[in-house]
């Protein structure tokens, strides 16, 4: 995750936020959660995609 990072900037990971055994991994891994939605829009800014 570390490189990705570093080359990109940003990476991201995608869950169901019912995988409770999931999401408590990537915490504990330093991972935050954001919605699809709000990730999306945080991406792309109010601009949307072109």
């Amino acid at each position: 995750m570390d490189a990705l990072v570093r080359e990109h900037g940003r990476a991201a990971l995608m869950v169901d936020a019912d995988n409770t055994p999931a999401v408590a991994a990537y915490r504990r891994a330093g991972m935050s959660g954001r919605t699809f939605g709000a990730a999306v829009a945080r991406a792309w800014g109010s601009a949307g995609p072109s």
